[in-house]
């Protein structure tokens, strides 16, 4: 998950990254765990493979109001100046973890 300040950016940004990962499907994935004062105890690492990549919608009648539909309103028509991490893009990812623990 990421933040942006337009929708349009956060739309890009998660679009991008599905494609990256449909075309590019396997590598490696580091899970880091047990944090104590900021650093992990725990590092383990898998050979990935992605099953599915999709992007989340990014808005809802919380972000542009229930008439939104009606008057026009899109989330990339949104804009929200100096407001880093206003707009939020996440991606749905599915990954198959195989390989021993490293």
């Amino acid at each position: 998950m990421r933040a942006f300040t337009t929708f349009g950016r956060a739309r890009a940004w998660g679009l991008d990254l599905q494609e990256t990962l449909t075309l590019h499907p396997e590598g490696v994935v580091t899970w880091l765990s047990c944090y104590y004062r900021g650093r992990p105890g725990r590092t383990r690492t898998y050979h990935a493979t992605v099953d599915l990549a999709q992007p989340l919608p990014l808005t809802s009648e919380h972000d542009l109001g229930p008439a939104a539909p009606s008057l026009g309103r899109r989330p990339e028509d949104i804009r929200l100046p100096g407001m880093e991490g206003k707009a939020w893009a996440a991606l749905q990812a599915s990954l198959t973890l195989t390989g021993d623990i490293s």
